[in-house]
């Protein structure tokens, strides 16, 4: 396995700190920011769960309790439903996907296997990404979509000698980002950022470097693209157009572990998950804080605290 896809794993591997709360809240009270937490403090058995926050950190509450591990929020259109990634059910080489009530209630299976929920704009589809040969997540990704209305799926690509993992769809619903790349030569691969129509053709490569660039999203207007990118020393959070030009990093910080980034609903800030504590802790990614920044670097602000990972916000 390439550094590439061990690093991309780890952005997967999401703990965060809790409280309890009643999680029947009505929608007017749930914090327009979700994202994952664990707050136990044991890297490895302790259980990621869900949250909500206010923009400025406020009003944490708690989504999820149990003692399954649930990452990768997505809200859908509406600001009614969360899709989710989750252990509960998995088999060794597959993560179900579900869906739940805005307030954590009405949680049910959305598909058995697949990996990163992505809604459609219009909130009647969603991609995610999957190894069918071997039931689930194990080898080389393909795209997949579910019409939630018809509750049937199709498989958008199938190239086993990529690994395709989706990331966003475009707000006018036509394009899907994508990043990929190719296992079969695992020492010189690294992920690439291509727009993706919706038969599976790759329409537009936008980065192209020796560099892993992952976790694009676009703006909601649709003209600027917000990404991670690693370059053997640090990851960082960068901002391009569209069309892959102007390229900038935005974030900035040397050494430090800079994913998941996410657009405000209005499109003038990000947030985004940075490493956090002491440089052995931001080695290790053992302390992570979500921070929100303006798109022109400005206003950089800190929302989270303690000593635990904090991961893959998305707002509403």
């Amino acid at each position: 396995m390439s550094k590439g896809m061990i690093t991309h794993f780890a952005f997967l591997t999401l703990l965060f700190w809790s409280c309890e709360h009643n999680p029947l809240l009505p929608l007017s009270e749930i914090g327009p920011i979700v994202f994952s937490a664990n707050r136990t403090g044991d890297l490895i058995n302790g259980k990621t769960q869900l949250y909500t926050m206010e923009p400025d950190g406020s009003n944490l509450i708690k989504l999820t309790h149990d003692n399954f591990s649930r990452w990768a929020p997505r809200w859908s259109p509406d600001r009614k439903t969360i899709a989710f990634q989750s252990e509960k059910g998995r088999t060794p080489d597959a993560f179900p996907l579900y869906l739940m009530d805005a307030n954590g209630s009405n949680m049910r299976l959305l598909v058995p296997q697949g990996w990163a929920p992505i809604w459609s704009p219009d909130g009647k589809q969603i991609a995610y990404s999957k190894d069918p040969r071997c039931g689930g997540v194990c080898s080389g990704w393909d795209i997949f979509v579910l019409d939630r209305t018809k509750n049937t799926e199709r498989s958008i690509t199938n190239t086993p000698e990529f690994h395709e993992l989706v990331s966003d769809w475009s707000p006018d619903g036509r394009f899907l980002l994508v990043e990929s790349f190719s296992p079969i030569d695992t020492l010189e691969g690294d992920w690439e950022i291509y727009v993706m129509d919706m038969q599976g053709n790759y329409v537009t490569r936008l980065t192209d470097n020796d560099v892993n660039d992952v976790s694009p999203r676009w703006s909601p207007d649709g003209s600027k693209i917000v990404y991670s990118a690693f370059d053997g020393k640090d990851w960082d959070i960068f901002i391009m157009d569209a069309d892959g030009s102007n390229k900038r990093n935005l974030s900035n910080d040397d050494y430090l572990f800079s994913s998941s980034p996410c657009w405000s609903p209005d499109g003038t800030k990000i947030l985004y998950t940075a490493t956090d504590g002491t440089e052995q802790q931001q080695r290790d990614l053992e302390v992570q804080n979500i921070y929100i920044i303006n798109i022109d670097g400005s206003g950089l602000t800190k929302l989270t605290e303690g000593n635990f990972i904090n991961q893959s916000p998305d707002w509403r």
